[in-house]
């Protein structure tokens, strides 16, 4: 008999991926977690950012032998269950090595900052539409001569610092783990003690930390309220990690004079698009810049990830597995 697999929706888009797993697996897609009410047994939960789950949901199917998430973040699995599934959870985080190749939420990071300089889309629709006004669209500086802060340097922190150390800007950080802080040193980038000293020394300020534990916002309103000088915010990580209401007031004060993001705080709350705040006020400005979580959404990144948990998984039930 082939062992049970629930899929919720987001979870494997590769349709070769998915082909094996129909092969192997009796499998079953599920809309919302509470449908697995339903399932009388499951042998794998596999999910994704769409489906939350926490220690009641697990505790009615003690016969899961893993639940898998096509994720480097588990905040959408509560602290309670990820304790209770300890070495039964599969996430990507476990597969630094193997996902190095992985670099499509830096590219979006990456985006961000070029974006912010330059808007490619309203020049050419006035070019377009007739203009041809090179002054029209001067910039003041080069990124070579401005500075950016990055906040972690794990592998994503890392690729942006990189590409911007190599375009010739200063690359502030902060990072708690000391062997990502000597390699930034020997880098050549410069270790800021906290968010203030990062944030009162950097034109832009890209977040790249994850916020598993974290009692509060990094960033709130006693660290906006340090910055003097404007600064650009990207927010490719987690929207936990910015308290958005004080993020809307320093934007208000033009301590913050632009912020993208590719998270909001409504994806860890679970509620609409139309509950935030932050894009409410985005409707009455136009410095604020957001894009629906697809950091890590292109089939290239998608495929890749989801055949390191897919082979993972068949080595932990025994079964044969060649890479796609």
């Amino acid at each position: 008999m082939k062992p049970k697999l629930v899929l919720s929706p987001q979870a494997v888009r590769s349709p070769i991926i998915l082909n094996f797993l129909e092969q192997n697996f009796t499998v079953t897609t599920i809309q919302q977690i509470e449908e697995i009410e339903q399932i009388p047994s499951i042998d794998v939960l596999w999910i994704h950012l769409d489906c939350r789950i926490n220690l009641t949901d697990l505790l009615a199917h003690p016969e899961i032998k893993y639940v898998i998430t096509t994720t480097t973040g588990i905040t959408h699995i509560s602290e309670l269950a990820i304790h209770y599934l300890g070495n039964k959870l599969i996430t990507l985080r476990h597969f630094q090595d193997q996902i190095s190749g992985i670099t499509s939420t830096a590219e979006l990071t990456l985006n961000f900052l070029f974006f912010s300089q330059l808007n490619i889309s309203q020049i050419s629709k006035s070019v377009l539409e007739g203009n041809w006004d090179r002054l029209s669209f001067l910039r003041e500086l080069q990124l070579s001569s401005k500075s950016i802060g990055i906040v972690g340097l794990g592998r994503l922190g890392s690729i942006v610092a990189k590409c911007c150390h190599t375009l010739g800007m200063c690359v502030n950080f902060i990072e708690i783990d000391q062997e990502k802080i000597s390699h930034g040193i020997e880098s050549g980038y410069l270790l800021k003690a906290d968010a203030v000293q990062l944030l009162e020394s950097s034109d832009f300020v890209s977040l790249h930390a994850d916020v598993r534990n974290r009692e509060k916002p990094l960033l709130t309103s006693l660290e906006f309220g340090r910055i003097v000088k404007p600064i650009t915010l990207i927010n490719t990580a987690r929207a936990e990690l910015v308290d958005e209401n004080a993020l809307i007031q320093a934007m208000r004060q033009g301590r913050v004079e632009m912020y993208l993001a590719d998270v909001l705080e409504i994806e860890a709350r679970d509620q609409s698009l139309l509950e935030s705040e932050l894009w409410k006020y985005a409707q009455t400005v136009s410095n604020v810049f957001l894009t629906p979580h697809i950091g890590g959404a292109s089939t290239d990144a998608m495929t890749k990830a989801e055949n390191i948990l897919c082979s993972e998984l068949s080595r932990r039930l025994g079964i044969n597995y060649a890479s796609r």
